[in-house]
């Protein structure tokens, strides 16, 4: 029976340089934010997501202009909730094939950033909330993404809050120390194998 990890943190916490770490330890992995990237190229999705939001979202080449997409999402709540229940959906189908090509017995670890709002962690054998004070976090998207404070601040409102999801967690690195996250990690993961 495949064991799967559910692995979420809110923007910013470093939960993708931890998945880096984790599959640098031979672990299979599935990041949700590229599954959704990949399934928004698909013509169902592309046509929902259109009828959705209007063609104003689309590139000139018939793909979606994420970018437009999250200025949209971002400061509306009801259209954000509709856009993901069109992604989330595709992104579930697209791991449930993911998995069907493992081994027997594997461990795979799933990386979703709304992995509590989506119920994804209903269906994980194990979560891990990798986490960081709010300020550390919007510095470090200003720093990756390039955006501004008040963008940030709009995509942490529409996550669920820290304290909610550190009590849905099976374990929390608190990441300050990257260092000592990847300790706990492979301490976890001890305790997962055994």
């Amino acid at each position: 029976m495949t064991k799967i990890i559910g692995l979420t943190g809110g923007i910013g916490s470093g939960k993708s340089t931890i998945m880096k770490y984790i599959e640098s330890l031979g672990y299979k992995v599935y990041y949700s934010d590229e599954a959704g990237k990949k399934v928004m190229l698909q013509k169902e999705v592309i046509d929902k997501v259109v009828s959705l939001l209007g063609k104003e979202v689309l590139f000139d080449d018939g793909n979606l202009n994420r970018k437009v997409i999250a200025e949209k999402v971002f400061s509306n709540k009801e259209k954000l909730s509709q856009l993901n229940a069109i992604i989330h959906p595709a992104v579930a189908r697209d791991f449930e094939v993911f998995v069907s090509k493992l081994e027997e017995n594997e461990i795979v670890v799933k990386e979703s950033a709304l992995l509590f709002e989506t119920k994804m962690d209903e269906s994980c054998d194990i979560t891990i909330l990798v986490t960081a004070p709010e300020n550390i976090r919007i510095q470090r998207v200003i720093q990756r993404d390039a955006i501004s404070e008040f963008e940030v601040k709009q995509r942490i409102k529409n996550q669920m809050p820290e304290e909610d999801k550190i009590q849905k967690a099976d374990f929390v690195i608190n990441n300050l120390d990257l260092n000592k996250s990847f300790d706990d990690i492979a301490t976890i993961f001890e305790k997962i194998r055994n």
